[in-house]
């Protein structure tokens, strides 16, 4: 007997018209969209119960953003092919970027630490990876200019919320309670040159939209001149509205003040050397005389601003000045020999002074602290005192941490993207100023990130650019001709062919490449097309198991892990949490996630030598013990380190003066740090206490009596 065919509605397709598929599909892209914009908002949060309350709250709140909506997004792509990321050479070259920093942390020192970072940085390849991600899904859902406005203004608004709160601060009005008054501005990025680099894109992004809005006029006539054009589209051609020009204003004056009042000189350098290349490019190469006549004429401003400082810095108008806003005074007093400046011109020659000894893939993304314990010299250190862990020089940092492979990469990264850029400026006019403003924003953070180095607030304007920018190299591929856009297909679901007409086009989704993936995704979409009714619900539970178990390991741990250390550390003084309750504590935060336990442990173990005296014997006994079983697994994640090390000897150190058997542990561990690095002044006190407590040692005590 032949098999009795499936009802209509069981052989349905995704693929065929359906009221359901359509509000599957207006439901998945919205909240993927939502997802999005969310992540946007990470610049405001602050974690108050964590270590590192400014880093650890906004990189966990943005992989938490990034995994939920990738996770909806997949389900996405899967129902609706056309979602797919669009053909793009900045997209690969991210994607490669992503695989020789994987390489990288594979051969370097520590992979542990180049994948998971620290709580202070909260970095490495694992964050790498959501970022990634999110451009992808930016590029796949966010394909047309209008809605990359869109997404500018919103994120223009965060930037308002932060300047906001950064202008408080300075002025005594105190909108958060944990943003303390300063002299230099932090707001809730916790740290001046962190809210100098974040603010730079905002004030380039503010003026690129503002200058676009103006030759939207133009875009204007155009449309009203060709009477073929539909009714709903001439009606679209409404002016830009005076309140969104007061929002752009208000936002780069906010973005531009707050900055200088973070004191920031690498986020200024950025302002002005995106400012003269703005000019300058423009004045050669755009497509208004006016506009061009504009741009000389700032550069001829900032060329009289530069002339007239250096005629009256040494001023007392300007020693005035300078103890009121902490940025007068920091310009004026540069120097080379000491301060920051010497701190990073010395760095930047260790960089160069280690790269040789691992030249292909580095030392390993977030490994810089071990190159430069390895290679300072007695004056690097002595201009550098303390840990440092990154290169304040990005290019130089990837050089040393991913060697020549990962410079190449990075660079070839930033190249494509102003290639992009630069391209679409010449071929439409009409927004050229919007991809102008986009271009002089990169360059302005790529000039402060050659004295600084990224976190995650910045990082993210560095990431929403480059989704902007392989967003319209994709509109770029996809054209047939110039100004012919691939015809959009079906839109699936729609109840009619009016419907179809007002959906925006889509890109063509890129072919699977052939092998196993391409036959794995032909299954798979098979069966979504034969048993959508099955098939649909199985996938989105696993996905969302997937996404639970995902959020509970990278997310959940870390962030207990975290708020387990906090209160050890916080207390301001040992009676208001007593030493019990404090190795308890830093027991469970150990355990709560490994990966992520060495900066605890540091922290732990010279806490506890710092204030040996005030621990009973039973706590002297259990830390040692904890001691004796996180020190090898600390050396066994990152067998270089210097920071344990240096925590571990202070500890049995200060252990030895009630038993002196410990004293051969701390000289052990003593002779492995300054091996690792013999420069560092933290080296000369505790080798010099070494050597107090071993020739106390050898001392022979008082006579006994006799008989």
């Amino acid at each position: 007997m032949r098999a009795q065919p499936r009802s209509s509605k069981q052989a349905q397709a995704p693929s065929q018209p359906s009221s359901d598929y359509a509000i599957i599909e207006w439901a998945l892209l919205l909240v993927v969209r939502v997802g999005i914009i969310l992540t946007l908002f990470m610049p405001l949060v602050v974690s108050t119960n964590t270590l590192f309350p400014f880093i650890v709250g906004k990189a966990l709140y943005a992989r938490s953003m990034i995994v939920i909506t990738l996770v909806l997004w997949l389900l996405l792509i899967w129902l609706y092919p056309r979602y797919r990321p669009p053909r793009s050479w900045v997209l690969r070259a991210l994607t490669i970027y992503l695989g020789v920093s994987l390489l990288a942390a594979l051969t370097g020192a520590s992979f542990n630490r180049s994948f998971w970072s620290n709580y202070e940085r909260m970095e490495g390849v694992v964050d790498l990876a959501h970022w990634v991600a999110f451009v992808v899904m930016l590029t796949s859902v966010f394909s047309t200019l209008r809605q990359w406005r869109d997404v500018l203004n919103i994120n223009l608004g965060v930037s308002v919320l932060v300047a906001g709160i950064g202008l408080g601060q300075r002025y005594g009005v105190k909108l958060l309670p944990y943003i303390k008054e300063t002299a230099r501005v932090d707001g809730t990025l916790g740290n001046p040159t962190f809210m100098g680099a974040y603010l730079l894109v905002s004030f380039f992004l503010a003026l690129a939209l503002l200058a676009d809005s103006f030759v939207s006029e133009e875009r204007r006539e155009v449309i009203a001149a060709r009477p073929r054009r539909a009714p709903q589209q001439v009606s679209r051609a409404r002016g830009v509205s005076p309140w969104w020009r007061l929002f752009w204003v208000l936002a780069a004056a906010l973005s531009l003040w707050v900055l200088f009042l973070s004191g920031t000189r690498g986020a200024l350098a950025g302002v002005v050397v995106g400012s003269v290349v703005a000019a300058v490019t423009y004045g050669l190469w755009g497509s208004r005389a006016g506009l061009r006549r504009v741009a000389w004429a700032l550069l001829a401003v900032l060329l009289v601003l530069a002339g007239t400082w250096f005629l009256i810095k040494d001023t007392a108008f300007v020693e005035r000045a300078g103890k009121s806003f902490s940025m007068v005074a920091r310009v004026r007093d540069i120097s080379f020999s000491e301060g920051s400046p010497a701190a990073h011109l010395a760095s930047w020659r260790v960089a160069l002074v280690a790269f040789p000894h691992h030249p292909i893939l580095g030392w390993g993304p977030d490994n810089f602290s071990v190159a430069f314990d390895g290679y300072a010299s007695p004056t690097d250190a002595a201009r550098s005192p303390g840990y440092v862990d990154r290169a304040h020089n990005k290019p130089l940092e990837e050089l040393t941490t991913k060697g020549v492979l990962g410079l190449l990469s990075y660079i070839a990264l930033w190249a494509l993207m102003l290639w992009v850029l630069v391209r679409k400026a010449r071929q439409d006019r009409r927004s050229e100023l919007l991809f102008w403003g986009v271009g002089v924003a990169l360059v302005g953070y790529f000039t402060q990130n050659l004295f600084l180095f990224d976190t995650p607030a910045p990082y993210l304007q560095f990431m929403l650019l480059v989704g902007l920018a392989a967003a319209m190299e994709g509109h770029m591929l996809e054209a047939t001709g110039p100004g012919e856009a691939v015809a959009a297909p079906p839109v699936r679901g729609s109840a009619s062919p009016h419907a179809a007409r007002q959906r925006r086009p889509e890109p063509t989704p890129p072919a699977l490449p052939s092998g196993v993936l391409a036959r794995l995704s032909r299954t798979v979409s098979g069966w979504r097309d034969r048993y959508p009714e099955v098939t649909i619900p199985i996938v989105g539970a696993l996905l969302l198991a997937l996404v639970v178990l995902t959020l509970y390991q990278t997310t959940y741990r870390p962030y207990r892990a975290a708020s387990q250390m906090a209160p050890i550390l916080r207390q301001p003084s040992l009676q208001a949490l007593p030493w019990d309750r404090r190795i308890a504590l830093a027991r469970d935060s150990f355990s709560s996630f490994p990966p992520l336990a060495n900066q605890p442990r540091d922290y732990f173990f010279g806490l506890a030598g710092a204030n040996w005296a005030t621990l009973n014997p039973d706590q002297q006994r259990q830390v040692l013990e904890m001691a004796a079983l996180e020190a090898p697994l600390a050396l066994r994640q990152e067998p270089q380190t210097l920071q344990v090390r240096l925590s571990l000897i202070m500890l049995y150190q200060s252990a030895a003066t009630t038993d002196p058997a410990h004293l051969a542990v701390a000289r052990r561990y003593l002779d492995e740090a300054q091996e690792k690095g013999r420069y560092r002044d933290r080296f000369q006190a505790l080798s010099q206490r070494q050597k107090e407590l071993e020739a106390a040692m050898e001392e022979p005590g008082p006579a006994s009596p006799s008989g």
